[in-house]
This record gives C-alpha cells, sequence and structure tokens, in this order.
C-alpha cells in the first residue's frame, strides 16, 4: 500500500502531497463556475466511473500557498441521467466564510489488500470509498470501443458505414495519446468525440429538465424538432423567453 496522502488546506499544503493526489485523477474537459470569481475543473478519481463520484478543484491553483481552502462533499444529480453522485469539491474560501467553516483535512490512500483495489477518502469525520474498474487499456482497439458506444448510447447516428469510418479515423488520430490512456479515459474520450460528431451532424442532447418541459421522450433530438418543441410551448419565435414574454406582455 502506499503511504497515506494527506493535505491540511489551511494554508499549508504540501506540494508533493497534492501532486500525489492529482494521480489518483482524471482530468475531464469541463468546467464548473462555482461562483463569479471562482472556477473549477471537473476531474474524476482514476479508475471509477464518473456517474459514481467526481472531483472539482479551484482552477486558481498558484494562488493556494497564501488562500485559504475548503473541502466540500455533497450530492449532483446528473442533468442528463438524473443519477445522484458524490461530488467533491476543493476551492478557495470566501472571505465571509473564513470563520464559520471548520478546519478539514483530506485523505487519500490506495486499499490494495483486498481482490479489488480501492479508494479511500477521508474528508473530516465523512469517510467514502470507490472500487475501482480494471484500467489498462492493453489491447483494447479503440474503434472498437467507439463502436460500442455507439451501438449503446448514439445509435440515433444511424448510418453504421459512416461511423466505422470515423472510429477508424478517429483511432489513428489518436493512438498516440492512448499510448498514456488508462480504459477509462479512451471510453470517455470515445464517448466525447461520438458527442461532438452527434451535434455537427445536427443533434441535440436533452436534459433531464429539457425532456419534461417539452414532453419530449427522446435523450437525443434534432435541432428542428427541439427548435419545433421550444417554440410550441412559448407560442412566439425561438429564442425569446418566457421571462422576456412576461415583461413585454404581463397581462398574459
Amino acid at each position: 500500500m502506499k503511504k497515506p496522502i494527506e493535505i491540511d488546506l489551511l494554508g499549508k499544503i504540501s506540494t508533493d502531497d497534492f501532486d500525489r493526489f492529482l494521480e489518483y485523477l482524471e482530468s475531464t474537459e469541463d468546467f464548473v463556475w462555482l461562483s463569479k470569481t471562482i472556477r473549477c475543473r471537473k476531474y474524476t478519481l482514476r479508475g471509477v466511473p464518473a456517474s459514481v463520484v467526481d472531483v472539482l478543484i479551484d482552477d486558481n491553483i498558484d494562488r493556494w500557498p497564501n488562500d485559504p481552502m475548503v473541502v466540500e462533499l455533497s450530492k449532483k444529480t446528473g442533468k442528463y441521467d438524473g443519477q445522484l453522485r458524490d461530488r467533491i469539491t476543493i476551492r478557495r474560501r470566501q472571505a465571509h466564510q473564513v470563520a464559520d467553516i471548520p478546519h478539514i483535512c483530506l485523505r487519500c490512500d490506495l486499499d490494495a489488500s483486498k481482490l479489488d483495489v480501492v479508494i479511500r477518502l477521508t474528508i473530516g469525520a465523512e469517510r467514502r470509498e470507490y472500487a475501482t474498474l480494471r484500467s489498462d487499456l492493453n489491447d483494447y482497439s479503440l474503434a472498437r470501443i467507439v463502436m460500442w458506444h455507439w451501438r449503446r448510447y448514439y445509435i440515433h447516428l444511424v448510418d453504421g458505414d459512416m461511423i466505422r469510418a470515423f472510429a477508424d479515423h478517429w483511432a489513428i488520430e489518436q493512438s498516440e495519446s492512448a499510448q498514456r490512456w488508462t480504459l477509462a479515459e479512451a471510453n470517455r474520450a470515445a464517448s466525447r468525440a461520438l458527442y461532438r460528431l452527434s451535434r455537427d451532424e445536427g443533434w441535440r442532447k436533452l436534459t433531464l429538465r429539457e425532456r419534461e418541459k417539452y414532453d419530449i421522450r427522446s435523450q437525443w433530438v434534432r435541432n428542428e424538432m427541439y427548435a419545433a418543441a421550444v417554440s410550441k410551448r412559448i407560442g412566439n419565435a425561438l429564442g425569446v423567453g418566457e421571462y422576456t414574454l412576461y415583461v413585454a406582455h404581463p397581462e398574459g
């Protein structure tokens, strides 16, 4: 077992410990704004599905030696599937919170004594354990990974020949990056590639809230279908929000 990592978030952060903590994480392309001044990059725990837990880290890492920090453990509902997952946030304290938030440390270690490797996180009095999936990419074919995601999540792209050509081309482009990827990173990259392709082909992925609001059952819809559903509900030209309409015509 590796030596546990313990990070004191009261302006006493060990650079070595924090660098070791980052080794447990896989970066995504997403950012989350917690306020007008705090932007966090989203990470996942290495080998653990993003649907189970994600990690937000303040983007202004260079200011940490002097800024007081706080660790928060909360629940986050997925905007597309509604699935509940853990969210760990490491951010700067706001000036008005310095006296209100207790001293909290983050402790992270790998437990290899069990059959599967487990990442244990202790945040204050809270403790979480996350089992990791097999993470070595080994001989997995990137093109086959793309095809697996297409058949399971992106079947709205009905042209199978086009997808196969896309998968082969994408695999060649990503071959150098794949040498450093885990299986989880390869799956995430393949899914993102198909997501971008869907948007380029004129599809829109609806959040759970949008599907309920516009009474649409499918998660992926054509842009023109979405525009028609919005126009029908608002009763006016697309692009005019409900609040704007109300202000202009409060009488109804």
